[in-house]
């Protein structure tokens, strides 16, 4: 499929950037968008030549694949139309509300050949992609022996855009994401939670412990720690990873990663900065025309959204 026809659900602030991401690109054929907005469609329109709709159901034979960007209780809805229809979907995180919804999407995605990806984007961060390379070429972190520490922060200032889902599903899921591809072949499980109510009739603030086992039985215990805040002072996300003969700081924000090994001290590594939406949209369409699974499918959206759900639970 050399001429993939692309279209966009939703035009709130994400919906835009990845319109404005695959114009720039040029990926494919930009075909359609669809929103409730007159002014956004007018927007679209004019300004990329894209067909503007309001109902995301007459784009059905309009697109190979869509970019989903709709709030989160619309996600299952709006992915299945088009996965049904064999159309390829690239979900924003979390891929759906509840894991059976996501559960769903997997299996309409598997009887109708479509691909599905879930928008995990540090995945795609530069910082992250040159740990898990480094990571991946001294084994993992399977190969350590004795206890792993593993600390990820995610806060920033209240914007009011998202009150559907808590702040677990919201910014927390990066994290978790995040930390599942760094132990690959490793079941998380939920140790303690705590949340709190600030702003918004959701979670606002969550803290959570898990611990990773790995399914060979061998390896170090990596006990984890994640705190997400939507109503903190200023933007911070960074992961830690501590270990006798291994530290690590990543900063997702500034894309910066330092390392030490052996009980030296922190060491900055070379990392070539990039917009992670670039990549994850290039992998988005490369998979397509290459009938390739994604690096984050829908089984990975699915493992997030069950840890968070039990967060949630627990909060």
């Amino acid at each position: 499929m050399s001429h993939v026809r692309l279209g966009v659900i939703g035009l709130g602030s994400m919906g835009r950037r990845h319109l404005e991401t695959l114009a720039r690109l040029q990926l494919g054929r930009l075909a359609a968008v669809a929103t409730r907005s007159a002014d956004k469609r007018a927007e679209a329109s004019a300004e990329f030549g894209v067909t503007a709709v309001e109902d995301y159901r007459q784009l059905e034979d309009l697109v190979d694949a869509v970019v989903v960007c709709v709030p989160t209780v619309l996600h299952a809805e709006v992915a299945a139309f088009f996965l049904e229809r064999g159309v390829h979907v690239l979900v924003e995180k979390p891929i759906a509300t509840t894991p059976e919804e996501a559960m769903e999407l997997i299996e309409t995605a598997r009887r109708s050949g479509a691909i599905l990806m879930v928008g995990h984007i540090e995945r795609f961060n530069p910082a992250y992609m040159r740990l898990q390379e480094m990571l991946q070429r001294r084994g993992g972190l399977q190969t350590l022996s004795d206890e792993v520490s593993v600390q990820a922060f995610r806060m920033g200032p209240y914007d009011g855009r998202i009150q559907d889902v808590g702040v677990e599903h919201d910014l927390m899921i990066h994290d978790v994401d995040a930390i599942r591809g760094l132990l690959p072949g490793a079941r998380l499980a939920l140790r303690s939670a705590l949340g709190m109510r600030v702003i918004t009739p959701q979670t606002d603030i969550a803290m959570a412990g898990l611990e990773a086992g790995f399914k060979s039985g061998r390896g170090p215990k990596v006990n984890i720690q994640i705190l997400a805040s939507r109503v903190a002072d200023a933007r911070r996300r960074g992961l830690r990873i501590e270990h006798p003969r291994l530290r690590v700081e990543l900063d997702f924000f500034h894309q910066t990663l330092h390392l030490s090994e052996g009980g030296g001290s922190l060491q900055p590594v070379e990392v070539e900065k990039a917009y992670p939406l670039d990549a994850e949209l290039r992998h988005f369409v490369d998979c397509i025309r290459r009938r390739a699974v994604p690096q984050v499918d829908g089984y990975d959206g699915l493992r997030a959204l069950e840890i968070c759900a039990a967060i949630r639970v627990a909060t």
